[in-house]
């Protein structure tokens, strides 16, 4: 039974209860009315217990309010955190400018750090344990997304560095060849990289669908709830 139910039953049995005293007052001293210290003192009770289910309703709708705030926080925190993932290109990076491989990591993992202070709050707030589980596969599968970017700046940094110090040393008349060279390993690499990254995804999606799915009906779920209890 809900605690709110059995306080609602309280105060009825404690209705009862002054009604029967009221009834026995009544007789005793002869007249229909008590006295206005009697009535102050009754309304005062009701109120109190009126008082106190309001606050255990308002505590349990704030409770529900935090975890379904909680739930839409981290499934965002998470698409911010893919689609940073995703829209990290290396199209602008060349042999005399890797500066850009510098920036893509730090950005990475400010991305993470807010989806895993998300995910915190799901921790505490949400009991739901397919749904923490999804989230947990989501998360590494996510995270190897990541590395794999990562590891590609980390590749083409040393790549291009190589690249410069055997342009810096090829005679004049070879450096044509040798920048062609330079083209056609780039484009492979680049080619290998976004093979990997959608077989990565294609992975991903479905664990994406899934926590959206559940979060839905979870959040579905509390608002149901919600509008029972108000």
């Amino acid at each position: 039974m809900e605690p709110l139910e059995i306080i609602i039953q309280l105060l009825v049995l404690l209705g009862m209860g002054y009604l029967v005293f009221f009834k026995t007052y009544f007789a005793e001293k002869g007249r229909n009315l008590a006295t206005k210290e009697d009535l102050e003192e009754i309304t005062k009770i009701v109120e109190n217990v009126k008082n106190e289910i309001h606050f255990s309703t308002q505590s349990k709708l704030s409770i529900k309010a935090e975890e379904r705030n909680a739930l839409v926080d981290g499934y965002v925190k998470h698409s911010y955190w893919l689609k940073t993932i995703l829209g990290s290109y290396f199209a602008t990076t060349h042999y005399s400018n890797p500066e850009p491989l510098d920036l893509i990591s730090p950005k990475l993992e400010d991305a993470r750090f807010q989806f895993e202070l998300a995910e915190a709050r799901i921790e505490l707030f949400v009991a739901h344990g397919d749904l923490t589980k999804e989230m947990g596969g989501l998360k590494l599968a996510t995270m190897e997304l990541q590395h794999l970017v990562e590891a590609t700046a980390d590749e083409l940094r040393l790549f291009f560095f190589k690249t410069k110090m055997e342009l810096d040393q090829t005679p004049v008349d070879q450096k044509v060849n040798r920048h062609q060279k330079y083209i056609e390993e780039y484009s492979e690499k680049m080619k290998a990289f976004r093979e990997h990254k959608l077989k990565i995804y294609a992975e991903i999606a479905p664990i994406c669908s899934q926590f959206r799915n559940l979060a839905h009906s979870h959040i579905e779920n509390l608002i149901e709830s919600g509008e029972r209890k108000t």
